[in-house]
């Protein structure tokens, strides 16, 4: 690739292709490899099939991601709230605002399965937090989240007292994204 070049182009299995930002492989390990072991004379990283990023997928993301000049901040609270605002940066949430609410987890989850295989973790940060927003016990009651998740969860977890390890086990099995250790 010429070096003189200061983007790349990244194309999607279904064919839409994004100007990305050279500056973006600072933070994503598997965009500088794609990028650096470019042999195509158009210079485009094709995702395939396989990675589940589709153009309407991609599409999002690029767009949150020129929100920040391709330096998304993450997510910097301590403890997560109950109420998504408070949890995010105010472009953040503008952007991912109508994800909220547990109806809209397998969309999300599609998000941080995307961000996984482009390994963007600052945006991922984001997604994982609005999910974790959902389930938070923090100024929540238990009849609050009973009331909640009713009729969203295998019966044997629809009320419960308290939140056990199996409990919190069965939950990591449903949402495996929700364990995975952030190193950004």
């Amino acid at each position: 690739m010429d070096e003189g070049l200061e983007e790349f182009t990244l194309e999607t299995h279904d064919g839409k292709t994004f100007q990305m930002p050279l500056s973006i492989c600072e933070m994503s390990d598997f965009l500088k490899t794609c990028n650096e072991n470019l042999e195509d004379e158009d210079g485009s990283v094709k995702l395939g099939q396989e990675t589940g990023i589709d153009g309407a997928t991609m599409q999002f993301l690029f767009d949150h991601l020129k929100l920040h000049d391709f330096k998304p901040p993450g997510v910097n609270v301590q403890t997560v709230m109950p109420e998504l605002k408070k949890n995010l940066d105010a472009k953040d949430y503008e952007h991912v605002k109508g994800l909220e609410g547990i109806d809209k987890i397998p969309q999300t989850a599609k998000y941080i399965k995307a961000l996984n295989v482009l390994d963007i973790k600052p945006l991922r940060q984001v997604y994982i937090c609005i999910i974790a927003t959902e389930y938070t016990l923090e100024g929540r009651t238990i009849e609050e989240m009973n009331a909640k998740f009713k009729g969203k969860l295998p019966e044997k977890y629809q009320s419960y007292e308290e939140l056990t390890q199996e409990r919190m086990d069965e939950l990591n099995k449903m949402f495996p994204f929700m364990t995975q250790k952030e190193n950004a």
